[in-house]
């Protein structure tokens, strides 16, 4: 009997092809650049994107040539042996593994320029070259000379498709610890807060003869505290002043709901810093460009009066309310498996629906051992007034104007408060923030259902009671959810458009 050994083979294009399947059904690679940059102890992460290209920019430590050596080996063990930053003693998120080749789902090239201490160079990823190479080995331009200041950028050239910039937004608000000290995410210009403020959406960034000016404008769908009304105009990152440029003149518009912020460096400050200098001429081209994407604002807000086509949405989400209490009555026993948001304090004024549901839920009531006599005698009451026939539970509307239709539905113990917005075609379906179930009314699956009074309302159940089930069982139910309104999109949109222009012809 004769021993020998075979070799074990791995092709190099499976390398690249896993990494790209990783990651192909999502954003999730931009979480990984930056979650890398977190974990070099960057205090700033500027994302910048365009229709080509996509760049991460940090101001993190930054890798010298054994730290990018150590960044393409596949699977290595230094951030689980080293899991606190040196600096900021954060715990790394991000793992140095196959995930670095899922941008290769977007590009078939991408740069890292990287810098520390005395040391700076560019790697230059091209697939089809490495992939044809028999070596092993990506080039390396090494630079000879010191970096301005340490941090990486990585570029991804020649884009196939867009990225959008509202599920991008998104997608990092999610994953990524916005609250952290000293860490800030930055998406052309904009910082990303930890909370979404739902509303519509009026984007900055034009390049003058100063410098850029970049942000956005917000009309918030509820209406805002105190402290965030206003846009604020800020110089080098900090805030100088909000302004509402004229706004609060409008008589027919409450000024609560407009926020935002508005980058431009080049502002000159009074002495006191906390003014502009107005006279000047970089102030003047400031509000010159202020002004034209305020005007596509104000024709916004004029048209305030309800539409045919509004009192209809209104009617169909009061059907759908009710159709969804109806299902309610008849599966009390969700409320007693799951962390449902069941009971609320008073039901608070209309420019604070945000807190209008509680956080307190039965599951947290009875603990692990979740019995129905165990439950407390509040408890009781209203799961028997769910059930009970008699009970009154009517839709009421909240709020309603030309943006936003808010409707709440009080059902024993249970407020179920949904708001129909318009927040741009992009924007997700729905999503819930603050205890309320937002609805997009500019979702092109809402915006063909509404054509059919019985399909708008089957649309607008099924939306609503996605977002319950959401928060009876939140675990990685997300991405498919995602699927299914890319299908269903496909599916009923596309072809009704289809069929559409197959009638005019």
């Amino acid at each position: 009997m004769q021993y020998s050994t075979l070799p074990i083979r791995f092709d190099k294009s499976h390398l690249t092809t896993i990494g790209t399947r990783l990651y192909a059904e999502s954003l999730d690679f931009v979480r990984e650049l930056v979650a890398n940059a977190y974990d070099a102890d960057a205090t700033k992460v500027k994302i910048t994107l365009t229709e080509n290209e996509l760049i991460v920019d940090d101001d993190g430590s930054g890798m010298n040539k054994e730290g990018l050596a150590q960044y393409f080996t596949i699977g290595s063990d230094f951030k689980k042996e080293n899991p606190i930053t040196p600096v900021f003693k954060r715990r790394r998120i991000g793992e140095f593994g196959i995930g670095k080749f899922a941008v290769l789902s977007l590009c078939d090239r991408f740069t890292i320029f990287t810098g520390r201490n005395d040391y700076c160079a560019t790697v230059v990823f091209d697939r089809h070259q490495f992939e044809e190479d028999r070596s092993w080995r990506v080039p390396i331009i090494e630079h000879g000379t010191k970096p301005a200041s340490p941090g990486t950028k990585v570029t991804l050239h020649d884009l196939r498709y867009p990225i959008s910039y509202e599920l991008l937004e998104r997608k990092l608000r999610q994953q990524l610890p916005l609250g952290q000290k000293d860490f800030g995410v930055y998406i052309n210009g904009i910082r990303l807060t930890p909370h979404i403020i739902p509303g519509k959406k009026y984007r900055i960034r034009e390049q003058t003869e100063f410098g850029e000016i970049s942000g956005e404008i917000i009309l918030s769908s509820l209406l805002l505290p105190q402290e965030t009304q206003g846009v604020a105009i800020k110089v080098r990152g900090i805030t100088i002043k909000r302004e509402l440029f004229d706004l609060d003149k409008l008589h027919y518009f409450s000024t609560r709901r407009v926020t935002g912020e508005i980058n431009a460096d080049f502002l000159p400050l009074t002495s006191g810093r906390d003014n502009f200098l107005k006279d000047s001429k970089e102030y003047k081209k400031f509000i010159e460009v202020v002004e034209k994407k305020l005007k596509k604002v104000v024709r916004d807000i004029k048209k305030s009066s309800l539409s045919r086509l509004d009192l209809k949405t209104d009617q169909a989400l009061s059907n759908a309310m009710q159709l969804v209490k109806n299902a309610l009555k008849k599966n009390t026993d969700i409320f007693l498996m799951h962390d449902l948001p069941l009971f609320s304090g008073p039901t608070t004024a209309a420019g604070s629906l945000d807190q209008t549901l509680g956080t307190t839920t039965i599951a947290q009531k009875l603990g692990k051992n979740r019995t129905k006599k165990d439950l407390p005698e509040k408890v009781k009451i209203a799961i028997n007034n769910i059930k009970n026939k008699k009970h009154k539970s009517i839709v009421k509307t909240v709020l309603r104007d030309k943006n936003r239709i808010v409707k709440r539905l009080k059902i024993g113990g249970l407020n179920l408060v949904c708001s129909l917005s318009h927040m741009g075609e992009r924007e997700a379906e729905s999503f819930v923030e603050g205890g309320i179930i937002f609805i997009n009314r500019d979702h092109p699956l809402f915006t063909e259902s509404a054509k059919d009074d019985e399909v708008s309302a089957y649309h607008l159940a099924r939306l609503i009671t996605q977002e319950i089930v959401k928060l009876a069982n939140p675990e990685q139910i997300y991405q498919a959810y995602e699927w299914q309104s890319r299908l269903l999109t496909d599916a009923l949109v596309s072809e009704g458009r289809k069929k559409a222009d197959e009638d005019k012809e």
